[in-house]
């Protein structure tokens, strides 16, 4: 009997837990899917404490780890997952290149190209060995550049300054307090929009803002954010843990009411003397995930900006961004990942037509083009620049330019780093250019002037020479 009453009280605490990891995975897999990452995280541990060995769980906890930026821990669920034997694919080389890792990023590759099933793109993996292998090549002009911090950078994300006027405009999610409307799941920060800054003077700094990154924590039972009933797929609620920031910067307004509507607004270009933009913003398309479009807006003689017209192109399910229009406004280049291209995200463009109608969308070609991610395209002084992770480079995202021979060159050592960079503007021998190697997206100013290293000494003969 005794028995029977201890077996009675132990059943219930037994399903309690079973089903309260159960619950974790469920919430987190179903944050994960909605691409609420930052949200999916605290779960995706809860989750691990009782099942060490899911590698489905680690891997996506790994990538939504790598997704916010954070590389050690995203490498240590990478690594628990390998040593299971589930990793598939490049995701683990190319974290160990992004903390600058070469050692471990080369054979990690070489691995992958020796197992038929490992998912890798050879031609891919081959080219990011070669650069990983030779960094010192992609630093060859490195005394030429001299960067600038901005004093306009956060603790958050700033990027993908355009020039536009006598200043640019560009892409942030700063904010003091986030709420429950205004916050982005993906990383837990608010929405970006964009912003507005007039003139080039005096934004230099030596203050490097650090990343604002905080992990999300349950605050109850884990239960208590599982699903009222068995088809009831809602987005986490109630939500909970959301951050205010405190930090200094300069302050700037933003850039235009009318194109800041909606919920993520950024990656602009501007044609015809900037009276011309083109800009990517969220459309919402159903099951709790918002795609990218592109849409095209016109600036009256007010400066307010008006008939904002969504591209032709864009498609439902699918993501369209990143637009770069040439001066004359007669060719658009922008990143999809739209099926038919050659993997990942690729550059295509679109041209006006004499009616002024615009083409269909054409792809770049494999020149640009590879089976892994192209993206952040910009034209300046006639010169296609965009970002890429399939060509040689030195981690993450690297900034190429389509040269006059139709070849890509990688801009190098110190506008690219091992880490991602990204955004690329050009006026003269002076622009802007974006990276997160220290933590967040930051925008930095370049100089390139070509440098004459002077050697000072005594020439003498070789007596030896020619014996």
């Amino acid at each position: 009997m005794y028995k029977l009453i201890l077996a009675a009280l132990l059943l219930p605490v037994g399903l309690q837990a079973q089903n309260k990891t159960e619950a974790a995975l469920s919430v987190a897999n179903r944050e994960f899917n909605s691409l609420r990452f930052a949200y999916a995280i605290p779960f995706f541990k809860s989750h691990l404490k009782k099942h060490p060995e899911d590698t489905a769980a680690l891997t996506k906890l790994a990538y939504c780890f790598k997704i916010n930026n954070q590389y050690d821990s995203a490498i240590r669920y990478y690594e628990k997952a390998s040593q299971l034997g589930s990793v598939k694919g490049s995701m683990l080389p190319e974290l160990y290149a992004s903390a600058g890792n070469y050692t471990k990023a080369i054979p990690a590759y070489q691995s992958l190209l020796s197992d038929p099933n490992s998912g890798v793109n050879t031609k891919v993996a081959k080219e990011r060995i070669e650069g990983f292998s030779r960094p010192k090549v992609f630093m060859k002009d490195s005394l030429d550049y001299t960067l600038y911090y901005l004093s306009i950078n956060t603790p958050l994300n700033e990027f993908n300054a355009a020039l536009y006027d006598n200043g640019f405009v560009f892409e942030s999610n700063r904010g003091f307090k986030v709420t429950g409307r205004s916050e982005f799941g993906w990383d837990g920060t608010p929405f970006s929009k964009l912003y507005y800054q007039p003139s080039l003077d005096n934004i230099r700094t030596d203050s490097i803002q650090q990343s604002a990154w905080t992990e999300k924590k349950l605050r109850r039972s884990i239960t208590d954010y599982t699903a009222a009933m068995p088809n009831d797929n809602v987005i986490l609620n109630p939500k909970f843990d959301f951050k205010q920031y405190t930090y200094t910067a300069v302050d700037v307004p933003l850039f235009s009411k009318e194109l800041n509507k909606g919920i993520n607004v950024g990656a602009i270009s501007f044609a015809n003397q900037g009276k011309v933009a083109y800009f990517t913003r969220n459309r919402a398309v159903g099951n709790g995930v918002s795609e990218l479009e592109i849409c095209r807006a016109e600036r009256t003689e007010s400066g307010a900006w008006t008939n904002i017209t969504p591209m032709p192109f864009n498609q439902k399910a699918y993501s369209y961004f990143h637009p770069a229009v040439t001066p004359d406004d007669k060719r658009l280049y922008f990143s999809t990942d739209q099926p038919g291209g050659l993997g990942g995200a690729d550059i295509y463009y679109v041209e006006r037509t004499e009616d002024g109608k615009w083409s269909d969308p054409i792809n770049a070609g494999g020149v640009i083009n590879t089976a892994a991610n192209e993206l952040f395209p910009t034209y300046y002084e006639g010169t296609l620049y965009f970002s890429s992770n399939g060509h040689a480079g030195l981690g993450g995202l690297d900034i190429y330019r389509v040269n006059t021979a139709g070849k890509v060159e990688n801009l190098g050592y110190p506008v690219n780093s091992s880490s991602d960079d990204f955004g690329f503007s050009k006026k003269g021998n002076t622009g802007f250019f974006n990276s997160n190697r220290y933590g967040s997206d930051d925008i930095f100013e370049y100089a390139y002037k070509k440098a004459l290293v002077q050697l000072s000494g005594k020439a003498t003969i070789n007596q030896n020479a020619g014996k």
